[in-house]
């Protein structure tokens, strides 16, 4: 189609879809003109549909998907790391400045930073509750891309999360785990054009 594709061709999802947008940046890689390529908000099994493609020629490299204890999927990254596929977070920390157009909300927002679970283990560990979220996700092999327009917070998240992290145990580690409801802070951003009628939201992540 032509670009930008019409928005009948972005919504819903095609497995020939993906296949083919797929090709055009296998050759990327194969031109030299990029080193490595990737995927965002994909799920497992839109995932390993793509890696059983006979012709797959580049694996991808990474899969970046809103990802944090509210919304850990285990599955996804159970495959990633099965194929050395590299997983990046983003709303690392809930979102909390999302933009107005992510409010339009399908349920009411928890708040991961309050959260008891969240703050008991901060309290533990004399850390902040975005410090324990963001160590949360490095233990768990996850790359992290936390978000602010303040350069002196940006080292401030880094500088207490690599302390923070490694003084997790296994056990506050687990309690965090278990926090996850699938819940996703932008999932409305996506009513706009992924979302075709009909479809159930959770398929988009399918």
């Amino acid at each position: 189609p032509s670009w930008p594709p019409p928005l009948e061709y972005q919504r819903g999802y095609s497995p020939a879809q993906l296949r083919d947008t797929w090709r055009s940046m296998e050759l990327l890689v194969q031109e030299g003109k990029a080193r490595a390529i990737g995927l965002a908000n994909i799920g497992p099994n839109r995932l390993a549909a793509l890696l059983r493609t006979s012709d797959l020629v580049v694996a991808p490299s990474v899969v970046q998907v809103e990802l944090h204890p509210y919304n850990t999927l285990a599955s996804l990254r159970a495959l990633c790391a099965d194929r050395r596929i590299a997983v990046t977070a983003y709303a690392s920390l809930g979102s909390a400045a999302r933009p107005a157009k992510y409010h339009a909300a399908l349920d009411a927002h928890p708040v991961l930073l309050s959260d008891p679970a969240v703050l008991t283990v901060a309290s533990a560990l004399r850390a902040s509750a975005s410090a324990v979220a963001l160590g949360w996700a490095l233990r768990r092999g996850i790359a992290v891309i936390p978000k602010s327009i303040h350069p002196e917070r940006v080292h401030s998240n880094l500088r207490e999360t690599l302390r923070t992290a490694p003084r997790l145990s296994e056990s506050q580690l687990s309690n965090l785990d278990a926090l996850d409801r699938r819940h996703r802070f932008l999932a409305a951003g996506f009513l706009g054009y992924a979302w075709r009628e009909g479809m159930k939201m959770e398929e988009l992540w399918d």
